[in-house]
């Protein structure tokens, strides 16, 4: 197994070496295995910029940045409480964002029903939102993430990166780890995905 310090380097840890330097209770290790779970910020909250209702929900950078911060804390209570382990069927980055996910489905859930209230009162109506409505657009948001989902994991992420969190070639191939060219080329042959799948509903990206 690694040692500390060799992870303290430049190669990318595993779950495994992250988890043990949490339930270390070092300070120097747990703010180290911190800092790489921030590296996959952008990846766990990037279905937040594909919501078509984004805006009128107030889901700012700050919202999104509360989110993730209250994911790692929910993630970080998990593994000190042994109720989560690395497993070889599911990373820890989708284990983080089916976290992500679940606290953003109840705030949507929330601040939908509280705009719905809102509404209804500034309107002088009876009823709010309809649950009905509410199940429309997660619905919407569902088909948005499936289709993207189904080009290659990689590709799913630059596509969102690019169009929906708005970062440039240049700062995704930082985050990737490589070239601008090459985040480049990925990134169209991705779109080139998509455009396929989509051609089979007679539309286009």
């Amino acid at each position: 197994m690694k040692t500390f310090w060799r992870m303290m380097g430049s190669s990318e840890p595993t779950d495994t070496d992250i988890v043990n330097a949490i339930r270390s209770g070092q300070d120097a290790r747990v703010n180290w295995a911190v800092r790489w779970l921030y590296r996959h910020k952008a990846y766990v909250t990037t279905f937040i910029w594909t919501d078509a209702q984004r805006e009128l929900l107030r889901f700012d950078e700050q919202f999104v940045n509360d989110l993730f911060q209250e994911t790692v804390v929910t993630f970080l209570r998990n593994v000190w409480d042994f109720k989560y382990e690395p497993s070889p069927n599911a990373d820890l980055r989708t284990y983080l964002y089916k976290i992500s996910y679940n606290k953003y489905r109840t705030e949507r859930r929330n601040t939908l029903t509280r705009l719905g209230h809102e509404q209804a009162y500034a309107l002088g109506e009876d009823e709010p939102i309809t649950a009905d409505e509410v199940l429309f657009e997660k619905e919407r948001f569902t088909i948005v993430e499936q289709l993207i989902d189904q080009i290659s994991h990689s590709g799913g992420d630059l596509i969102r990166m690019f169009d929906f969190q708005r970062m440039s070639h240049r700062e995704i191939a930082e985050t990737l780890g490589i070239s601008e060219a090459a985040a480049r080329m990925r990134y169209h042959r991705s779109r080139q995905q998509l455009n396929d799948i989509l051609d089979t509903y007679g539309t286009s990206y």
